[in-house]
């Protein structure tokens, strides 16, 4: 597909999944960043520190705080959700589930060696 720009687009994603993905962003994610509740909060928490700096507990991390139930979607939605409990994305975290199921399994492009990077 040639962009309006006359570049040509090398974008893996087809129209009906960049639909999918603009859809949600603007039903999902903007409502977020208008709620000014939202907004607020966060400039409370500004306002009350010099920093979002928070100091560790202990100087090293354990192997819990790296390990994320993952074994199934579900599982996924609800390790999502407990960690985003009582903020702005826990409503989220189905619907980002759902959606990131139908980007699983992209069609690679062939004439891309597997040892070279690309970046879009």
């Amino acid at each position: 597909m040639t962009l309006p720009t006359g570049v040509e687009n090398t974008n893996l994603i087809n129209s009906e999944d960049r639909e999918l993905l603009t859809t949600f962003f603007k039903q999902r994610i903007v409502p977020l960043s208008e709620d000014l509740s939202i907004k607020e909060t966060y400039a409370q928490r500004r306002a009350d520190r010099d920093s979002f700096f928070v100091k560790r507990h202990s100087p090293s991390m354990t192997r819990v705080e790296f390990e994320l139930d993952l074994k199934d979607r579900d599982a996924f939605a609800a390790t999502l959700e407990t960690h985003w409990q009582n903020r702005p994305l826990q409503p989220v975290a189905q619907d980002l589930i759902t959606l990131g199921t139908r980007f699983e399994q992209l069609d690679e492009k062939v004439d891309l060696s597997e040892f070279v990077y690309e970046m879009f």
